[in-house]
């Protein structure tokens, strides 16, 4: 008798296969046909049962200083983490403290302890704390590199570039770029060879980012905001302010055709929460966690993507770049984490989220699928009416 059994439409890594899953202590026990026992069961219905979604690339925005506790927390961030599928998500550095030092990381890993599910951390780098760099290594998922303006004051001027790489580079860590330039684009790639490293660009927005990208050997993700949304959209500007900006029609068919092709390497929200007074002045982000398992629904019904692909792009490619080793794929002996997505269509309606900024830009948008369970460790994190 198991603690909990799953039993539906699997999606492996090489095939969607029909089995139950065992579960016992937060592991997977045994897959098999028919016959399975548990204290709980689950039988997905018109759905598809996901291995845990990772979202790379979020800003829960606490930290020691909690000046921005009021647009998102460790505990908020990770309910509405859990209601979009999501059981792993990695926590950028531009606080209003930034993340540059190993005592605030340390800090901010003590903070998440709140979370109901898997909280990592990439860490800032500061041109004139490099030393900092290897200190918070081993409790890093990867390091975050602003070659654009941010908050908390971590824009890298581009003649210090080759110094942060170097020092990254020594310590086998990933690094994800914020670059709106393709000049700088175009140096990111060049040291990235020089230097063997893994290198990560961050919300791909635009066509000449794509058109260098595709001849290179870097990874990249797109954001449900840019491949939904486009300069001709009816969502006003001002919710719709971004870093990269929104682009045009141009640039949102070619991350579409991206995705088609299977180029694409992650889809990472960039949940960056805000209040509506801040949005009014002026603030770049847009909340997306909740909405993450509306989004790969889409993906799947109305791209028609391959499943084995979106499991790719929203699990197995982030695991394997920032070296998450118990999230790989549906297998025994692995963690008990799962996304299930059932095909019910879903009106959006942030009245209904857990982020605590009370706004959405997806609110009315009709989607053609949502989450129902999400699992970490064996337990359910998420369940919907």
């Amino acid at each position: 008798m198991y603690d909990l059994v799953i039993e539906g439409k699997i999606v492996g890594v090489d095939r969607v296969f029909e089995a139950q899953i065992g579960i016992e202590d937060g592991i997977i026990k045994e897959l098999k046909k028919t016959g399975l026992r548990g204290d709980c069961k689950l039988s997905v219905k018109n759905g598809l049962v996901f291995p845990g979604f990772i979202d790379p690339h979020t800003h829960m925005r606490e930290d020691g200083s909690h000046k921005w506790d009021y647009k998102e927390d460790f505990e908020s961030g990770s309910k509405a983490a859990a209601h979009g599928g999501v059981t792993t998500a990695i926590d950028m550095p531009n606080n209003f403290q930034p993340t540059v030092t190993k005592d605030r990381l340390l800090e901010k890993i003590e903070l998440s302890k709140k979370s109901i599910i898997e909280m990592l951390f990439h860490g800032g780098v500061d041109r004139n704390r490099l030393e900092e760099i290897s200190k918070m290594a081993k409790y890093l998922a990867g390091y975050k590199v602003y070659l654009a303006e941010t908050t908390g004051g971590l824009f890298l001027e581009r003649g210090h570039l080759q110094a942060v790489m170097e020092e990254i580079s020594k310590t086998n860590m990933p690094a994800v770029f914020h670059v709106e330039e393709t000049g700088l684009l175009n140096e990111v790639i060049s040291q990235t060879k020089k230097l063997n490293m893994k290198s990560h660009i961050a919300h791909v927005s635009r066509k000449s980012m794509l058109d260098i990208l595709k001849d290179s050997k870097l990874t990249y993700e797109v954001t449900p905001h840019h491949i939904l949304f486009d300069k001709n959209s009816k969502v006003g500007m001002k919710l719709l302010g971004v870093k990269p900006p929104i682009g045009d029609s141009k640039d949102r068919n070619a991350l579409l055709n991206a995705l088609k092709n299977e180029a694409v390497s992650i889809l990472a929200t960039d949940h960056a929460p805000h209040s509506i007074k801040d949005k009014e002045g002026g603030a770049n982000g847009v909340p997306s966690l909740d909405v993450y398992g509306n989004i790969v629904a889409w993906l799947l019904q109305e791209l028609k993507l391959d499943p084995l692909y979106v499991a790719k792009i929203t699990s197995l490619n982030a695991a394997k770049l920032f070296n998450i080793k118990h999230n790989i794929e549906i297998k025994e002996n692995n963690m008990a984490n799962f996304c299930i997505i059932k095909f019910e269509k879903e009106r959006v309606n942030s009245e209904n989220h857990f982020t605590k900024c009370g706004w959405s830009p997806y609110d009315g948008m009709v989607m053609p699928g949502k989450v129902s369970h999400t699992v970490f460790k064996g337990r359910i994190v998420y369940e919907s009416n």
